[in-house]
């Protein structure tokens, strides 16, 4: 996928408010592309789809979504066919990290990375898979960690999650899609500037 290709296509991005979501809603519009911009906290939806439309006018939806919520997430995507007609590519952005060691963790804290980081991921990505389908192909990005490659001991339930997340990336979802042509990539993020690195347990 190179920035022409984009033209036109049809794109959610989850947890896209602000960060690095953001930055990807906008490059796909830069790029010609149609955005859903979608996040938890809807006052920061409604700002967010306000400023990229003023810049790309009807080719931004934005809309509140829980990728934890299965009902959210089934109402995200049927809003997005009835804007744009389909979809063309996934972004699973959305994610959640509390820096504390396994003894500080509630249940709570767990349970809130697991069903966003894991479940957001399944929830959206069975949401495309058959519509891209329909449309004869279409990406799938999965924004990972390196956490769940070099461990460090602040972030256990991050760690135990992105590796799960990163098993569909390498094959599992590609089957899902069959035998139409469909790229499902991973990106793995080093290090970056977010409010996530700053504040605990806040959801991009």
């Amino acid at each position: 996928m190179n920035g022409s290709g984009v033209k036109e296509m049809a794109a959610i991005v989850t947890g896209s408010t602000k960060g690095i979501g953001r930055a990807i809603a906008d490059a796909l519009l830069q790029a010609g592309g149609r955005v859903v911009v979608s996040a938890r906290d809807e006052a920061e939806v409604a700002a967010a789809g306000k400023e990229l439309e003023r810049g790309h006018p009807k080719r931004v939806l934005a809309r509140r979504c829980d990728v934890r919520r299965e009902d959210e997430v089934r109402a995200l995507f049927a809003e997005t066919d009835r804007a744009f007609g389909g979809l063309d590519i996934l972004v699973n952005n959305a994610g959640v990290g509390f820096f504390k060691n396994l003894e500080e963790m509630s249940l709570q804290d767990w349970n809130s990375v697991i069903e966003t980081n894991l479940t957001g991921v399944f929830l959206c990505s069975r949401e495309a898979i058959p519509r891209m389908r329909k449309r004869g192909g279409g990406y799938i990005i999965n924004i990972s960690s390196l956490a769940g490659k070099n461990a460090f001991h602040s972030a256990t339930a991050m760690m135990l999650a992105v590796p799960i997340v990163n098993l569909p990336t390498l094959g599992v979802v590609a089957k899902w899609l069959g035998p139409r042509p469909a790229l499902v990539y991973l990106v793995m993020i080093v290090a970056f500037t977010t409010l996530l690195g700053t504040v605990a347990g806040l959801l991009v």
